[in-house]
C-alpha cells in the first residue's frame, strides 16, 4: 500500500519534485522506480561478467626465418595485368583467337577486326612495321602473339589502353591500367 509522507515546501516546484520521488512511508523508492534499479544492476554485472571473461589477445614470436612472403610486388602488378588482358580479350571477342568482326562505320570501307583482342590490319602494323598485312593478321589471330602486344600496347605506351575505347570504359580498365603505371613507377 502505498503512503505518501506529507512534505511542507515553500516552493510549489520544490513541491513537484519531492512528489514525482514516489517513495513509500519508509522512505524507500515505489517499486515502480526499484525494477528499473534492478535492471541497471544486472546489466552491470552481467558486463563485468563479460568482460573478466573476454579472451585477450595473445601474441607469439615467430622466427623471422619462417615467415613466408606470399608475393611480391611485381608479382601482384603481374597478376593485375593479366586480369586486365583477360577482361579485354572477353570483352572484344569473348576469348576467341580466331575471331574476324567486319565494320563498315559508313565509310563505305569495310574493315576487320582480328584476334581475341580486335586488332585492325593498321594498328598492329603501326607497332610491328616490318609486318605485311598477312603476317599483321596472323598475328592479330595468334591468341600469345596478340597478347603480348596488347601487354605492349597497354602498358608501354602513353593511352594504349584507349584502343579499346568501348570495352575500357565498360569494365574500368583505363584506371586499373593507371594504377598499375603508377605502381611500376613506384617499384623502379
Amino acid at each position: 500500500m502505498k503512503k505518501t509522507i506529507p512534505v511542507h515546501c515553500y516552493l510549489p516546484e520544490q513541491a513537484k519534485a519531492i512528489n514525482k520521488q514516489n517513495r513509500d512511508s519508509k522512505g524507500k523508492f515505489a517499486k515502480s522506480k526499484v525494477k528499473w534499479y534492478l535492471l541497471a544492476v544486472i546489466i552491470i554485472m552481467a558486463l563485468t561478467a563479460v568482460g573478466a571473461n573476454w579472451k585477450s589477445t595473445e601474441y607469439v614470436n615467430v622466427p623471422v626465418e619462417k615467415i613466408v612472403i606470399k608475393d611480391t610486388a611485381k608479382e601482384i602488378i603481374e597478376k593485375e595485368k593479366n586480369d586486365i588482358l583477360d577482361t579485354l580479350e572477353m570483352c572484344e571477342s569473348g576469348g576467341d583467337a580466331n575471331a574476324i568482326v567486319w565494320v563498315d562505320g559508313g565509310s563505305g570501307k569495310n574493315t576487320a577486326s582480328f584476334g581475341a583482342y580486335m586488332f585492325k590490319v593498321g594498328t598492329v602494323e603501326q607497332f610491328k612495321t616490318e609486318l605485311t598485312d598477312f603476317q599483321a593478321i596472323a598475328l592479330a589471330s595468334d591468341r600469345n602473339q596478340s597478347r603480348e602486344l596488347a601487354r605492349y600496347i597497354i602498358f608501354e605506351t602513353e593511352g594504349g589502353i584507349w584502343n579499346w575505347k568501348i570495352c575500357s570504359q565498360k569494365y574500368g580498365l583505363v584506371e586499373r591500367v593507371s594504377f598499375i603505371k603508377s605502381l611500376i613507377n613506384k617499384t623502379k
